[in-house]
């Protein structure tokens, strides 16, 4: 192994980005939670500039909106990276749990830290930064193999339009229960 790196809390963010900024060919993100705008942004500029991007993450994702360290945004992180041609992924399985990011073919980021504020400011945290191709291959074989179990735009609509069904049938059901009981109360 040629060198590594190990972060914790407040160096995080930076060490990321840090690295992010010298890509030169590639980035493959695989991150359960993915929602921090300026780290999206950075791979939008990147993108923009030639550079591949792929991300996969979790269905989670999808369901929470964009934030940055200040501000929590109207859209979902994922629709975000889908308007500025980012080619972003919902693993298809039951949890997508790795935090990896693959830069260059040689460096791969990884340790405990979702890239979402409250993981990235608030809890503690850590990344180890390696530089290694054969680790980078390993995990990037990985991201791969997943990559191609991924639902579609449309599946992922489905599940977030069946989670809220379901949540109006659980606030209704709760209300239905409420009146029952004061009407059961005024008859006693």
């Amino acid at each position: 192994m040629k060198d590594s790196e190990i972060y914790f809390n407040k160096d995080i963010e930076a060490q990321i980005i840090k690295k992010l900024q010298q890509v030169k060919k590639e980035v493959y993100i695989m991150h359960f939670w993915f929602t921090y705008k300026p780290i999206i942004d950075i791979l939008i500029e990147l993108s923009r500039k030639g550079i591949e991007i792929k991300v996969l993450t979790d269905h989670r994702t999808y369901s929470n909106k964009l934030e940055n360290i200040n501000k929590v945004f109207k859209i979902s992180a994922l629709k975000y990276m889908w308007e500025h041609n980012i080619e972003a992924k919902v693993y298809k399985g039951i949890m997508m749990h790795h935090k990896v990011i693959l830069i260059d073919n040689n460096i791969t980021i990884t340790g405990s830290c979702n890239l979402y504020k409250d993981s990235l400011f608030l809890h503690n945290e850590n990344i180890i930064i390696l530089e290694d191709t054969t680790v980078n291959r390993i995990y990037k074989n990985e991201f791969l193999s997943l990559f191609q179990n991924t639902m579609t735009k449309k599946e992922i609509e489905q599940v977030e339009l069946k989670k809220k069904l379901l949540s109006v049938k659980i606030i209704l059901k709760n209300k239905m229960r409420n009146m029952l009981l004061k009407l059961l109360g005024k008859l006693k």
